[in-house]
């Protein structure tokens, strides 16, 4: 599967420390942290302000930053996240955000040496489900997919279209809409009146439900997995757009 690069960031300046201006008696060395991601999934404007944690000798240290570090003599290893935890990433901003997280290899650091740190994020840990609404907008208004998981309740439009979720969360949705300037809102939901289910099963993929309508007044529903932005599996169903009530081979079933 062709691996596809959207932005490799770098958040660290190149240190700016000559071996003539490092001083192993006082016991410090430097470290030049840089912190850089292969973003499967769109990052926010400006990419994420990253958060920079370390250990020293197996015990926290505090005061490591991006960019260079005087540190005293001793192992290092440096954690990057874009976010406090997956959780506060999956919310941020109502809908959330992708979530990277990186831990360097362990690095020692001795008297009067500059070292570099780089750590690579990769992919995203969590994941989204996006609507990709593709219907007549002279006959289809107030789309949204309707999206509900624990005790967080979304709507997805055109705009708010993605929101982010961890692996291993089971969203339960509906679709809604307006019909030809009807005021009744028409509900999609399975044969037994139940919202359907999808679960977010891995990291860094895009769960879309796409929605296109065809010429005779259906509409179809693709819901499709994409991994780094190739399309792994697929499976659609119709519906009648008048009465959201699924069509299997030509004969409509009992909806909302």
């Amino acid at each position: 599967m062709k691996k596809i690069y959207l932005a490799a960031l770098t958040l660290a300046m190149t240190a700016c420390v000559s071996n003539d201006d490092l001083n192993p008696v006082d016991n410090y060395g430097y470290i030049d942290v840089n912190v850089s991601n292969d973003p499967i999934m769109v990052t926010r404007a400006g990419g994420p302000s990253w958060l920079i944690s370390a250990t020293k000798d197996d015990s926290p240290y505090t005061g490591i930053e991006s960019g260079v570090n005087k540190v005293p003599e001793g192992t290092y290893v440096i954690t990057a996240k874009s976010h406090n935890s997956i959780d506060d990433a999956n919310t941020w901003n109502t809908y959330g955000e992708p979530y990277f997280e990186g831990v360097s290899d362990a690095t020692e650091v001795s008297a009067g040496e500059s070292v570099d740190i780089v750590i690579t994020c990769e992919q995203a840990k969590n994941s989204k489900l996006t609507l990709v609404n593709e219907l007549n907008t002279l006959v289809f208004s107030d789309v949204k997919l309707n999206a509900t998981s624990h005790n967080r309740e979304l709507s997805l439009s055109t705009q708010h279209p993605s929101a982010f979720y961890s692996t291993e969360t089971q969203v339960s949705y509906n679709i809604s809409y307006k019909y030809n300037d009807s005021e009744t809102e028409t509900v999609i939901k399975n044969d037994d009146g139940q919202d359907y289910t999808i679960t977010i099963a891995d990291a860094a993929t895009d769960y879309q439900i796409k929605l296109t309508s065809t010429d005779n007044g259906n509409i179809t529903v693709s819901v499709t997995y994409n991994s780094e932005f190739n399309t792994v599996e697929s499976e659609e169903f119709t519906v009648d757009a008048a009465t959201g009530g699924v069509v299997n081979d030509g004969e409509e079933q009992s909806g909302n």
